[in-house]
């Protein structure tokens, strides 16, 4: 009678998707990325939240920019570049949750 073989791969798998039934899921406090006090869902503070993240993400493209259009020496690493693309592309995906924050606040049976 021979032995059953023992699929390393499949146990493996098992135990990756035991692991990750088991994980603790993050929950993380984004306030910080709110002005002082915008944590009420008031137009004002929409408004000023929105500001905020608009001039950051203005900000950031606008010094990448004037290494595209400037002959410098001192060009960011492509490496540089990228981050500070995806930091701007997440600035505006804050500002689109903001607004849906917001939305929600007011009209929470929409």
């Amino acid at each position: 009678m021979s032995t059953p073989r023992v699929n390393a791969d499949s146990i493996a798998a098992k135990q990756t998707k035991t692991q990750s039934l088991q994980a603790p899921k993050l929950m993380p406090d984004f306030r910080h990325r709110l002005p002082p006090g915008g944590d009420n869902a008031t137009p004002w503070d929409l408004s000023d939240g929105v500001s905020t993240q608009a001039n950051q993400a203005i900000s950031i493209l606008t010094m990448l920019n004037a290494h595209f259009i400037e002959d410098t020496s001192c060009r960011p690493s492509d490496d540089s570049i990228y981050w500070a693309i995806d930091s701007a592309i997440k600035l505006i995906m804050d500002m689109d949750s903001l607004v849906d924050a917001y939305r929600k606040a007011v009209s929470p049976e929409q």
